[in-house]
């Protein structure tokens, strides 16, 4: 009997000294940075400019800006886990080729930023990218926010406390909480995660359209993640789902593509300078069996995404 009180007692002293490490730590383990990158002038790029915007604390925040084409809009991005912005060079070709305007920003700790990265922090860097917008003549129908991944999670935060045309999201999670869990199943993250990123949440503020975009093979966020946001997300909304593709490789197998045509055709096509709606097709149903683990038989996999209204 004193064996397994004292082995109760090892390991509650365990999970303690675990969790602990979990909340102190939790910076390195939840933002991974990629290494500095190139500057701006080595992309060739015509048009895309460096600034930075003093954040409330002080710390200067890193932008990479290009002006959009007559009556285009502009794609506020947030990167996701190890990104720096010249790691994204074939995003900003294919956004800008199209006349699109981007906005990104350098979230603390990655590339050019210094600082700690946090959610607050990094949410209200955010925030603050959009002011900057609206601060230079653009409206609330002129700005997109694009989210990859980790970038998604702020990316909501902003479309649910500003005005926007449309809040895309690649490979979205529920919340920090859902993601810990997954890599920690038999560990009590919850009491633990101060960054929670509650996108399940705050995607049930945001009013403009939303589409999300994620793989059937996602290795890192389980598709199921973007398939419950979409669930809460209100309407108009649009789930398009790829697969053989990786978490990292949506952009670069053809995602871009459906973007743009959720934009173009459901977001911001342009009468007379008013935005309209001009699809009501409805999403097809689909099954997937969770105690077998098999993947979803998805009607519209590889297809454009239709729209809920």
């Amino acid at each position: 009997m004193e064996l397994i009180i004292l082995g109760i007692g090892f390991l509650h002293g365990l999970f303690v000294m675990l969790g602990l490490a979990l909340y102190y730590f939790q910076p390195k383990l939840i933002f991974k940075a990629a290494p500095m990158g190139k500057p701006v002038q080595s992309l060739g790029i015509k048009g895309l400019k460096e600034l930075t915007f003093r954040a409330d604390d002080g710390t200067d925040v890193v932008a990479w800006h290009i002006r959009p084409k007559k009556n285009m809009p502009t794609l506020l991005y947030l990167h996701g886990n190890y990104c720096n912005l010249s790691n994204r060079k074939d995003r900003i070709k294919r956004i800008t080729n199209d006349g699109y305007g981007l906005f990104m920003i350098s979230f603390r700790g990655y590339g050019r930023t210094e600082g700690i990265p946090g959610e607050k922090r990094n949410v209200a860097d955010a925030v603050q990218a959009y002011d900057y917008l609206v601060s230079q003549g653009l409206s609330a129908k002129d700005i997109i926010i694009y989210g990859e991944s980790l970038g998604g999670a702020v990316g909501t935060q902003v479309a649910a406390s500003r005005k926007v045309a449309a809040l895309l999201l690649e490979s979205p999670f529920t919340s920090m909480v859902d993601m810990a869990a997954r890599f920690y199943p038999f560990f009590p993250v919850e009491k633990y995660i101060r960054d929670r990123f509650e996108t399940i949440k705050h995607i049930r503020k945001v009013t403009a359209p939303v589409m999300i975009i994620h793989s059937v093979h996602d290795e890192l966020v389980p598709f199921e993640f973007g398939e419950t946001l979409f669930r809460v997300a209100g309407k108009p909304k649009a789930l398009h789902l790829m697969d053989k593709v990786g978490h990292y490789g949506l952009f670069r197998a053809g995602a871009w593509q459906y973007v743009r045509e959720f934009i173009e055709n459901v977001v911001v096509e342009q009468v007379s300078d008013q935005h309209r709606i001009i699809s009501s097709v409805k999403l097809e149903p689909y099954v997937y069996d969770v105690i077998n683990s098999k993947l979803p038989l998805y009607p519209n996999i590889g297809q454009a995404a239709p729209v809920i209204h």
